[in-house]
């Protein structure tokens, strides 16, 4: 048919990297794509310069020709960007120089300066022309990369530790310090806070850092009207249910045997709650190496231990005829044969099988193994 003058608008998205098609993309109309346009491939350039260039510069003696090559080459990308951000700040309020000059680093730190200075030094400068208070950000994605690049730059050198380091502080202090700056928009403030909520929920096996920052900033406190916005109302039934199974915390009791046995009645040093199923294939591929793991922890090294099995079984059969085949009467075992609706099973957030918390003499969460081989080790 007859060819067509097909216009498709685009605002380019920095946080992605270029394929062939984006890199032999040509925008005809659209004066701010074209801005943006040649940020990014500028940008880019720099990013693998802090990526590549640096790092194989440094795996060069000094005198080597092509050390010096890499040198020069990382210094001029930054240049080239450094002249496209002085067009962009002749007109700072555009749109696409926002954006642009949110990702600016204005000072570029010698190539030979340990990363962790480095780090220290993009950190000074991180807020120079980025407002994460601006609205416009809310709609791109400026506002998640630049959370994401304030926390990594958190990274830093720690004494008998090789390379860079990040630990749970570290973590925390990039998280709330960027919030804390989103202090005239809410809409900013609540998108990053929801990001980072649902980010640090998908650590299955430990929950610490999103109850550190649930704690900080949505804790309801007494007469608290933000409890009632439905926003935060998972992360709130959330909470209730992670503030009892982190590490650290008081497991929740429960009966064994009604009325004549609960877990806060095991007098043992520590106790094992395994929670597994005789129709989970991991569970049975897992069990032979459990007991073997067990039997070393109580006969060869003495470890005073429990061990308490609850099913997610629904047949008793089933149940019951796996445990006399497997042989492992000598543990403690239960099901109510709820599976996954079961009480227990909801207390204990467990949404895999098998699930393990060690616990010690106080019934305090000392750990969460995710393998057999671990439990020995937290015992050690």
């Amino acid at each position: 048919g007859d060819k067509r003058d097909v216009r498709i608008h685009l605002v380019y998205n920095p946080s992605l990297w270029f394929n062939f098609a984006a890199d032999s993309a040509e925008v005809k109309t659209s004066d701010i794509n074209k801005s943006l346009y040649q940020f990014q491939k500028q940008w880019r350039k720099v990013q693998v310069a802090e990526g590549w260039l640096l790092e194989m510069s440094r795996l060069f003696p000094y005198a080597d020709e092509f050390s010096k090559t890499l040198i020069n080459e990382y210094y001029k990308r930054y240049k080239k960007m450094d002249a496209l951000m002085k067009e962009h700040l002749k007109h700072p309020k555009n749109p696409e120089s926002k954006i642009a000059l949110a990702y600016y680093r204005p000072v570029v730190p010698d190539y030979g300066m340990p990363d962790g200075d480095r780090f220290k030094i993009f950190r000074q400068h991180f807020w120079d022309y980025f407002d994460p208070n601006d609205s416009l950000f809310l709609f791109t994605p400026v506002l998640i990369d630049k959370f994401e690049e304030w926390v990594y730059l958190h990274h830093h050198h720690k004494d008998s530790i090789a390379g860079l380091y990040l630990d749970r502080a570290d973590i925390i202090q990039g998280i709330n310090s960027f919030i804390e700056k989103i202090n005239k928009n809410q809409q900013n403030r609540d998108a990053v806070l929801e990001y980072v909520l649902k980010k640090l929920d998908g650590d299955k096996d430990d929950k610490r850092l999103f109850m550190e920052v649930y704690d900080h900033w949505l804790k309801p406190l007494t007469g608290d009207c933000e409890l009632e916005n439905p926003k935060w109302q998972k992360y709130h039934e959330k909470a209730a249910i992670y503030r009892n199974v982190i590490i650290g915390a008081q497991a929740p009791d429960f009966e064994i045997m009604p009325g004549r046995l609960s877990l806060y009645q095991i007098p043992t040093n520590y106790t094992l709650i395994v929670f597994w199923a005789s129709w989970c294939p991991h569970c049975t591929q897992e069990m032979p190496r459990l007991k073997a793991v067990l039997e070393d922890i109580t006969q060869n090294k003495k470890i005073s231990l429990s061990v308490v099995m609850v099913s997610l079984d629904t047949n008793n059969t089933a149940w019951t005829t796996y445990v006399n085949e497997q042989g492992l009467q000598n543990y403690i075992h239960l099901c109510d044969y709820k599976g996954w609706k079961g009480d227990i099973v909801k207390a204990y957030n467990v949404f895999a099988t098998p699930t393990m918390y060690l616990l010690d003499r106080n019934k305090v969460i000392l750990a969460k193994p995710l393998f057999v081989e671990q439990i020995s080790s937290y015992l050690n």
